[in-house]
Formats: structure tokens, C-alpha cells, sequence
């Protein structure tokens, strides 16, 4: 049980939560970049290149003839069609080089917030475990308080629970809803890195009606999908960093006033724990749990077609 409660005070106390999901996704972004640079995804982007290229010039062709039935044949919009279908080309054939800037500059925004949540700290005088923690201004080790843990009754036994019983449901209400939500957060960031790569090799398709009606066309919805994709990485990361610290704050603004006078003690701790304290906790990590959940729904929502090509109708 000692393991358990200074697992929980752990979690409350320093953003554990956090730093875990900033790794995992790490982790992911690391293989997304390397995935995007692989040689399969070249072959297949090769692939749907060449049949989003013949579309693109089918469309011109059922524009051109679609003009010349109405009569609206002139060399200026002969011009401008040739024009669009030129640079809609040539961002066809840099597509990967597009799709890796956007991509580059949506993991740039997600490190400048990863590299902010794990550099900030809240320096509020708190003192943790005074007299058995070597350095009571920073969170100790589980080694340093053991032997405190256990010798104020926390110890791995059924007596000692039953005893505890208090601190036990206040301490693992917390603890679940925290993992629930890191479990939330890493699925949606798997499943979203899932969708970044199905996006990618489909792109192609996806941008053949780029100039379909200036930036309003289903190409150019495509890449704002893409790269919104790519930045809810950061979306994650920002949601569990916010109430990460709003957590935080509450239990030092706790702990900071009375009866604790800004001292976490392993005789006050069954306090901090208690019902009182413990119910404003849980509703932090469940709110975050539902925001996480309501992305994912809106993602999922916004994305519930890949490819997005309409009917059959000029782009140009």
C-alpha cells in the first residue's frame, strides 16, 4: 500500500502523467518522420501520383470542353486554365516535399509546448516529507520515504488496509481516473499518427481538386486536414498539460494552507488524501478525460472520409 499512496502523491504532485505522454509521443513522431522519408511510402505517393496526374488532366480537358460548348472559349481563360493545371502539377510532383514541411512545421509548434511543459515548475515553498527526504524542496524517491511509509502504518497487508481504508479509496480513485487518462491520450495520439499516415498516402487523390474553388477547394481542405492532424499532437500535450498543472496547483494551494502550513508530511498525508480534498482532484483528471475524448469524436467526425474527391467535374 506505501507504494501505492506515494504513486498517487507522485502523480498529483509532479505531472508524471504529462512527462509520460510527451515520451510516448516522442516515440511516435520519431517513427512518423522516419515512416514519411520511407521508400514505400515514395512508392505508393508514386503510385496515386500518377492517377491524381491523369485526373488532373482529364478534369482540364472536361473544362475546356465544357467552356467550348457554352461558347466561353478565350485565350485569356485558355491562359489561366493551362496556369492552374501547370502549378497544380508542380505541387503534385513536390507533394512529399510539401507534406513533410507541414508536417515539419506542426512537430516544430508541438516541441516548442513539450519543451515549455516539462521546463515549467511551480515553486510555491512547499516542503516534501521534512526530516526523512534528503532535499525536501524537490519530490523524494521512494527508497528516501519507505521506511516512513511503512512506520506510520502503510504497509502491504490486509490489516493495514482495512486500518487505511480511508487514505486506500482516496488514493486510488485519483490514480485510476489519471490512467484512464493516460491511456485515452495514448490511444488518440496511436490513432491519430494512424490517420497522418493514411492521409499521407493518399494525398494525391486528396489534391486533385486544388483549384476547384480557391482556397474553399476539397485540395486545399485536404492539406488543413493534414496538417491540423499533424498538430493534434500538440492539442494532446497542451489538454494534459493545462490540467496537469491546474491539479498541481490545487494541491499545493492545499498543502500551502492550514492545518498542513506548506509541509507534506506522512502524518498529514491521510488528509490531503481524504474525501474532502480528494473529490475537487477526480474532476480534474475526468474533465480531461472527456476533452480527450471529445477531440478524438471530432476527429474522427471531420475525417470520416480519407479521400476526399467529389463528382466527377472540372478543377480548373
Amino acid at each position: 500500500m506505501a507504494k501505492m499512496i506515494y504513486d498517487t502523491l507522485k502523480l498529483l504532485m509532479s505531472g508524471s502523467v504529462t512527462n509520460d505522454v510527451a515520451n510516448f509521443i516522442k516515440s511516435i513522431i520519431n517513427a512518423l518522420q522516419t515512416l514519411m522519408a520511407d521508400d514505400q511510402i515514395a512508392v505508393l505517393l508514386g503510385v496515386f501520383t500518377g492517377i491524381a496526374g491523369s485526373l488532373m488532366t482529364i478534369y482540364l480537358f472536361m473544362d475546356l470542353l465544357d467552356k467550348a460548348s457554352k461558347d466561353m472559349v478565350t485565350l485569356e481563360r485558355l491562359i489561366t486554365t493551362f496556369i492552374k493545371w501547370f502549378v497544380a502539377m508542380v505541387i503534385l510532383i513536390y507533394l512529399q516535399d510539401l507534406l513533410v514541411a507541414l508536417f515539419k512545421v506542426a512537430m516544430g509548434m508541438y516541441s516548442m509546448l513539450e519543451n515549455s511543459s516539462i521546463k515549467s515548475t511551480q515553486q510555491m515553498g512547499i516542503q516534501y516529507f521534512p526530516g526523512v527526504n534528503p532535499d525536501p524542496s524537490k519530490w523524494p524517491s521512494y527508497n528516501d520515504v519507505k521506511e516512513a511509509f511503512e512506520g506510520a502504518g502503510y504497509k502491504n497487508s490486509a490489516s493495514a488496509v482495512a486500518k487505511k481504508i480511508n487514505v486506500f479509496i482516496g488514493a486510488l480513485i485519483p490514480m485510476a481516473a489519471m490512467y484512464i487518462g493516460k491511456i485515452a491520450a495514448f490511444l488518440m495520439a496511436a490513432s491519430n499518427a494512424v490517420i497522418v499516415v493514411v492521409r499521407t498516402i493518399f494525398a494525391p487523390v486528396g489534391i486533385v481538386q486544388m483549384f476547384d474553388e480557391g482556397q474553399r477547394s476539397a485540395g486545399v481542405r485536404y492539406l488543413k486536414k493534414f496538417f491540423a492532424e499533424a498538430l493534434t499532437f500538440a492539442v494532446i500535450l497542451g489538454i494534459l498539460f493545462a490540467a496537469s498543472k491546474l491539479q498541481t496547483s490545487l494541491m499545493m494551494n492545499i498543502i500551502s494552507g492550514k492545518p498542513f502550513e506548506g509541509k507534506l508530511t506522512v502524518d498529514n498525508m491521510d488528509s490531503v488524501l481524504g474525501i474532502a480534498h480528494c473529490v475537487p482532484i477526480i474532476v480534474i483528471p475526468t474533465d480531461e478525460e472527456y476533452m480527450i475524448a471529445r477531440d478524438t469524436y471530432d476527429i474522427i467526425k471531420a475525417n470520416s472520409q480519407i479521400v476526399p474527391v467529389g463528382p466527377v467535374r472540372s478543377v480548373l
